[in-house]
């Protein structure tokens, strides 16, 4: 026994709108009253007092405005004195070596050390800094 049913309709009869014949009953129809239409005042919301509302002070204040200027630069590779020309390779390894051994530089890399350590650890720890090598 096969439990197979072969539906057979044309495709223009299937796939269209439904078409519902129900419609909403009006329960109740209550007609307006023109008598007490004359009761009825309108009232703006605007200018109508109320007495338990909140109580806001009113008071201005001049403060001082801020003018911001934004300046752009290009910042290709900076630092560099205006007599060392940045793309030539020798120049720059010449100088870096100068400064390299300069007992101010080495000073001041000894005291920034521990910060940079400081602040990296926390990001060393939580691997936001990964190596994609």
């Amino acid at each position: 026994m096969d439990a197979e049913y072969a539906y057979t309709k044309k495709r223009m009869h299937f796939g269209k709108r439904c078409s519902f014949t129900d419609v909403d009953k009006v329960e109740m129809e209550i007609k307006s009253n023109p008598a007490l239409m004359n009761n009825y005042i309108r009232m703006d919301p605007v200018t109508h007092a109320t007495q338990c509302s909140k109580t806001y002070a009113v008071h201005e204040v001049n403060t001082t405005t801020a003018t911001y200027k934004d300046n752009k630069m290009f910042h290709y590779e900076g630092g560099w004195p205006k007599d060392i020309n940045m793309l030539d390779l020798e120049q720059t390894v010449r100088y870096r070596r100068k400064i390299e051994k300069d007992e101010l530089y080495i000073h001041t890399m000894l005291q920034l050390l521990p910060v940079n350590i400081c602040l990296r650890s926390p990001a060393s720890s939580l691997q936001i800094i990964i190596s994609y090598t």
